[in-house]
């Protein structure tokens, strides 16, 4: 085990969590920090924390120590797999594949493929079917000249 991603609905990290997991060299943290850490959650001495930029000052901040870890701020996007897509009626369906416990996706929206200036956030559900693989569910009726889209968050 080398890298671990917490969801943002992680509240509580108990003691000794990680201690048995010499090879662990990161963690990804989606949410706020966790309101409660217990002592020895963390043992490894060179343990990298990669937050969400909103999410930084929670944990102190680029380069603070949080629980024995180093905070880094995550910039890089998050990689997804497309899995699927279904057009029925007016409902448009993209399966996706990513890292669990991501609850902030938006869905952009294009009659060309070169500029993704329409948010079509409000009009798509999206939902975690099991951890990592997602579901977005597009109501298109009310831009039905859209034939491109882009899963952000």
């Amino acid at each position: 085990l080398s890298h671990v991603t917490l969801g943002e609905s992680v509240m509580q990290i108990s003691q000794s969590a990680f201690r048995v997991c010499p090879e662990l060299a990161s963690i990804t943290l989606l949410g706020s920090s966790p309101q409660a850490v217990e002592n020895g959650a963390f043992d490894t001495a060179t343990l990298i924390a990669y937050v969400e930029p909103e999410n930084a000052s929670t944990f102190g901040g680029a380069g603070a120590q949080w629980n024995n870890l180093t905070i880094v701020i995550r910039t890089e996007p998050i990689p997804i797999s497309i899995l699927g897509t279904q057009l029925r009626g007016s409902s448009f369906t993209i399966r996706f594949g990513g890292e669990p416990g991501i609850s902030d996706w938006r869905m952009l929206g294009s009659e060309q493929m070169e500029t993704f200036a329409d948010d079509l956030t409000t009009n798509t559900g999206f939902s975690e079917t099991t951890p990592g693989e997602y579901e977005a569910v597009i109501d298109i009726s009310e831009n039905p000249l859209i034939r491109f889209f882009r899963v952000a968050r």
